[in-house]
């Protein structure tokens, strides 16, 4: 879809930025999707064409099959994806954290839209670089100050509330909690080599229900005796807390800050110190078990490699330390492959 000026291209960019990233994102999650423009006299293939200029500018973060992270300069970034693959949990929980979470250090959503096969959701740039990418240069005492980080971020999260969804009949009329799963879809992920979700149409209301749905066997594959058998030693009265369910280093953003010109820490230690400046990707976020963190965040580790010593560092403080849950669902794992 080439444009015959490059002036057009230009108006077309500005105009995008203009609408992916207005100064007060819609309130409502539902809004954040939006339908492609073609206002201000520009068509849809001239929008096409400043978007794609747009983006041959940026800078590539992430990329993964057909999914892209571009960097729109330093404040804004856009994830790129097929139209029909949008996950617009991803869209809405980031909303939702934004708006109930508004301390807590994650990107801003500044919109979405739609052209053609791809969709695009913008949202603010986390300064620096991923943890992941720092790792290797951290000391031990800085990776113990990462961890201390962390902690105060999962804990915050963890103390927000599950909401109420209705009141319930009956002389009792208990107040009905969300279903547990993402904040406003409420659907239930569990993601291994393959993902299942939950129903929409059924949601899952409490621990007994995703447990059951954890140890149902997926389509065309039967569920063998020594997965029924975990069924009655998996508990169903944990808390169910906020969670990121996606807790790993490429998933943080953090830069390196002067200790002495840090007001948020002692002006003692070593000179420089990593400081976190965003949590990302929040397409697995929800109401879950208090121990489903800790699990994912383990299941998602590597024994080798630069990132071996991870597990050490996560903030169990906060989010506790689940053995007994984690061989369970190892258990499962193996079922699936």
């Amino acid at each position: 879809m080439d444009i015959s000026s490059s002036t057009q291209a230009e108006t077309a960019m500005a105009r995008i930025l203009a609408l992916a990233c207005p100064e007060t994102p819609a309130p409502a999650a539902t809004q954040a999707v939006l339908g492609f423009p073609t206002e201000a006299g520009l068509s849809s293939g001239q929008f096409a064409a400043g978007l794609n200029a747009a983006l041959r500018q940026g800078e590539v973060l992430w990329q993964l099959y057909d999914i892209v992270v571009v960097a729109l300069g330093p404040a804004v970034v856009v994830k790129v994806d097929s139209a029909t693959s949008l996950d617009s949990d991803g869209i809405s929980n980031l909303a939702y954290i934004n708006e109930h979470m508004p301390q807590l250090p994650a990107p801003k959503v500044l919109g979405a839209l739609t052209c053609g096969q791809r969709s695009y959701f913008f949202m603010t740039r986390g300064r620096g670089v991923t943890l992941e990418a720092a790792w290797p240069d951290i000391s031990t005492e800085g990776k113990r100050d990462v961890q201390a980080q962390l902690t105060q971020v999962f804990a915050d999260l963890r103390q927000s509330p599950r909401p109420r969804s209705g009141q319930g009949q009956g002389p009792q009329q208990h107040a009905i909690t969300a279903p547990l799963g993402s904040f406003v879809m409420g659907l239930c992920k569990d993601t291994r080599h393959i993902q299942r979700v939950s129903n929409a149409h059924d949601p899952l209301c409490d621990e007994e229900a995703l447990n059951d749905f954890l140890v149902k066997a997926p389509p065309r594959r039967s569920t063998p005796t020594s997965i029924r058998m975990l069924r009655p030693v998996m508990r169903d009265d944990h808390d169910i807390v906020m969670t990121h369910a996606d807790l790993h280093p490429r998933n943080i953003t953090v830069e390196w800050v002067d200790n002495a010109s840090d007001a948020s820490n002692a002006s003692t230690g070593p000179a420089r110190r990593c400081k976190i400046t965003s949590i990302l990707d929040w397409e697995m976020a929800g109401w879950y078990p208090a121990y489903w963190e800790f699990v994912k965040a383990m299941c998602n580790a590597s024994p080798r490699g630069p990132l071996s010593d991870w597990p050490e560092y996560l903030p169990t403080d906060a989010i506790g330390l689940w053995p007994v849950e984690y061989a369970l669902d190892s258990l499962i794992g193996r079922w699936l492959g």
